[in-house]
């Protein structure tokens, strides 16, 4: 991610790739596996191999950035151009660790397996064990390693293990027993009626890796809709399909010698196509679920994974189940002696996988942009169902296949008709009553456009990450994100927007004299969005200043030459998916592409921070810009950051062109912290970094609800004299009165954020009382 971006086409390419080297290992060394006299050693070779290669790439990977764009920049690639080469890149970077990993299934069912009636048991069971290891490495990284001890540690504990495990494998000296010719000739052979699609099964384990390659995708964009963008929900998703996957493996184990093998893969593949049918008529209205469980949500320890866990429980794991029986029933069908048992396992494992990365492929750049999320899953379903109904053909069920199929277009016709997938925030419910004006399903992202029936007011998300609503406060604090930079540079010409999102920054930035405006958005269908915002962003997404790039924003940066005079980002929060814009790396990103006097604009979010993670956040900000300043936009804050000295005039508040932010005085009590300032607040406090990103690992106390006034108290206590930093200031007593009026409205928003509405109320009266001339808080008051 932090060399080729974090788009989605990126993510796909690099999956598609790291799978290839998988199957390729699977393969070889699975056929290898079967003429080598000792396939111990030969595990063992693989494990330290493993972890040798990961170890050189624990040293070549921080240099990947610089490798990539030294090519891209090399032969000027364009968008294809580029994918290829992060395809070439990942193959190249990825395809010995990768291709020692996927040969370690088959050699190990190699090594385990010493008799032909072993087969079917013992191949679920490594399946099995090997995909709760998966489960527990998936927990491990997600939820402790990497926020605690940093990515470099978490992958040198994992090459660790990987050595050790060769080591211990080839101290052992292990030996396979050898089959005697007597029990070769007494070996009775299991009768199976699908000897003619013998043959066929790697083909068919192609088509069950597609298909829940595709479904895993599917999922987790329809899941992504209901639940927040963190990587503490991907893990929980991941760990959910993972464990399904183990729990199928263990029952396949029971079931393998007692019931005939064709007709429980038929079986499992119709109830698997079925279950996801069927679980899309009931997709849109999941959020009900989570309303059911609202109290406990309220429990910030809860709430970090129980929507995730619940959620993912009933969309994902009884598939999934399906799924982990699947794969060692193919095996067991198709393998029947020991003597071809890696070559098989080889052959089963390389069409499975490539299957799956074909399935990514497909369901990252066609089906999720051209059908969406419940066509997709209805469609791919049916691959299953196909499957089914070919060995339920060979089985001479006829009436029953009739029955399936009429059932199956029936809920398939009932489940086209739900469309929309909206995040629980916009769940029907007799409060709230939005209607939905715009809705596009994209590789990207899910776009939706909301409007309320009572008040108008308009959001817009993506996903379940709200980007932008017409709220005071929400619009207040873009807005200042595009006027900040030019009370400090009023002269810049050459602009970069990160984050575009419905356009109202860029609109306030386009009212100034700039000679273009490059705005970069990781989710480019956005710009039709955005035309549902029109009184807000005055029709930019058709102004000739603007050059839109679809793109993830550090990744251009990384990409680019170019200086800029401005750069204002607005990500989401850190906690929903844009870590990487709140690193000391990025920041030092931005810092490279600055002229002289150039100025860096950034959102600083006050809520789901904890106060030590808060401190972090702006020590990592002001330890890269020797000039810093903190503005307070309504409930959220700015941060501003410099290489000179900010000399900030009263003079260019009163030049401001934003009508929100016309009054001067307003604008100059937004102004809390300088650079002094922020290094007393976060002396104590960590840097956030690429290899430690504590600000995406959140913990518990992130999401406590009085972290708001906690944040916002700990930056009054080192409030800065504003008449010091503002020069010309011309009523110093009208300046008095603002801060005051600022003092008691601040107090209405602590009232506020605890639930308290009379004494919010009574907080902003006080407000008025003491500073009339406030337009601000009379239009608080009226939409109150």
């Amino acid at each position: 991610m932090l060399a080729f971006g974090s788009t989605a086409i990126a993510n796909t390419v690099v999956i598609s790739a790291f799978m290839l080297g998988l199957g390729i290992g699977g393969l070889w060394l699975g056929s290898y596996a079967d003429k080598t006299k000792n396939p111990g050693r030969l595990f063992a070779f693989l494990e330290i191999g493993t972890g040798i290669f990961s170890s050189l790439l624990l040293i070549y990977l921080p240099q990947l950035p610089r490798l990539y764009k030294g090519i891209t920049n090399s032969f000027h690639l364009n968008q294809s151009g580029s994918l290829f080469l992060i395809f070439l890149i990942a193959l190249f970077s990825l395809f010995i660790p990768t291709f020692l990993m996927g040969g370690t299934f088959p050699v190990m069912n190699r090594l385990y397996i010493q008799r032909d009636d072993e087969i079917e048991k013992s191949i679920g069971l490594l399946y099995g064990f090997n995909t709760i290891g998966g489960v527990l490495g998936a927990l491990l990284t997600g939820f402790l390693f990497i926020r605690n001890f940093g990515l470099a540690t978490t992958q040198a504990t994992a090459i660790f293990i990987n050595l050790v495990i060769g080591v211990f494998i080839l101290l052992q000296k292990v030996l396979p027993q050898q089959v005697s010719k007597k029990e070769k000739k007494d070996l009775i052979l299991r009768e199976s009626s699908t000897v003619g699609f013998a043959k066929f099964l790697p083909l068919i384990a192609g088509l069950t890796g597609f298909a829940s390659l595709v479904c895993e995708i599917l999922w987790i964009r329809a899941l992504s809709i209901f639940l927040t963008n963190s990587t503490y929900t991907f893990s929980v998703i991941l760990v959910i399909f993972l464990t399904g996957i183990f729990i199928g493996s263990l029952i396949f184990t029971k079931i393998s010698t007692r019931h005939n093998l064709n007709a429980i893969f038929a079986l499992i593949q119709i109830l698997t196509g079925l279950y996801i049918v069927i679980g899309c008529l009931f997709m849109n209205r999941l959020p009900a679920l989570l309303f059911a469980f609202e109290g406990l949500l309220k429990v910030p320890v809860l709430r970090m994974f129980l929507p995730a866990f619940l959620l993912s429980v009933v969309v994902v794991l009884v598939p999934t189940i399906f799924m982990g029986i699947t794969f060692p029933l193919i095996c067991s069908i198709y393998i029947k002696e020991i003597r071809t048992l890696g070559n098989k396992i080889g052959k089963v494992y390389f069409v499975n996988t490539i299957g799956s990365a074909i399935g990514s492929i497909v369901a990252g750049f066609f089906i999720l942009h051209y059908l969406g999320v419940i066509r997709g899953l209805v469609i791919v379903a049916y691959i299953n169902l196909l499957i089914g109904f070919v060995f339920t053909i060979k089985l001479s069920k006829t009436i029953f296949n009739v029955i399936i199929i009429c059932l199956t277009i029936f809920v398939s016709v009932l489940a086209f008709q739900n469309r929309f997938i909206l995040p629980p925030s916009l769940y029907q419910t007799p409060n709230r009553q939005d209607r939905v004006l715009y809705y596009k399903e994209t590789r990207d992202g899910t776009l939706i456009v909301s409007e309320e029936r009572v008040n108008g007011i308009r959001s817009c998300y993506v996903n379940n990450s709200a980007v932008i609503g017409t709220t005071y406060d929400a619009l207040k604090v873009v807005r200042m994100l595009g006027t900040l930079p030019f009370i400090i540079h009023p002269g810049a010409k050459e602009v970069l927007v990160i984050g575009f999102g419905v356009g109202v920054t860029t609109s306030t930035i386009a009212q100034y004299s700039v000679n273009q405006i490059d705005c970069v958005e990781i989710c480019p269908g956005l710009r039709e969005a955005s035309k549902y915002f029109t009184n807000f962003n005055k029709y930019v997404f058709n102004n000739p200043l603007i050059n839109f790039v679809p793109n993830d924003g550090r990744n251009f940066l990384l990409l680019s030459n170019k200086k800029y005079d401005i750069i204002s980002c607005d990500p989401t929060h850190p906690i929903l998916g844009s870590g990487s814009l709140y690193t000391r790396e990025y920041f030092l990103l931005c810092r490279e592409h600055l002229s002289e006097d150039g100025v860096v604009c950034q959102y600083l979010p006050f809520h789901k921070l904890s106060p030590d993670e808060f401190k972090t956040l702006i020590k990592t900000f002001a330890g890269v810009f020797p000039y810093t300043s903190i503005w307070l936009g309504y409930s959220h804050g700015i941060l501003v950051g410099t290489t000179k000295p900010q000399n900030i005039d009263f003079e260019s508040l009163r030049s401001i062109r934003d009508e929100m932010l016309k009054d001067p005085y307003l604008l100059a009590v937004s102004l809390l912290l300088d650079g002094e300032g922020i290094r007393n607040v976060s002396s104590r406090a960590k840097f956030n970094t690429d290899n430690q990103p504590f600000l995406e690992f959140f913990t518990p106390l992130s999401l406590r609800r009085e972290n708001w006034e906690m944040n916002i108290n700990a930056l009054l206590e080192h409030r800065i004299d504003i008449n010091i930093i503002i020069d010309g200031i011309e009523n110093l007593e009208k300046l008095k009165r603002y801060l005051i009026g600022q003092r008691y409205f601040i107090e209405g928003l602590i009232y506020q954020n605890r639930g308290d509405r009379e004494k919010m109320v009574q907080a902003f009266q006080k407000v008025l009382e003491t500073n009339p001339e406030n337009e601000e808080i009379r239009l608080f008051l009226r939409s109150q």
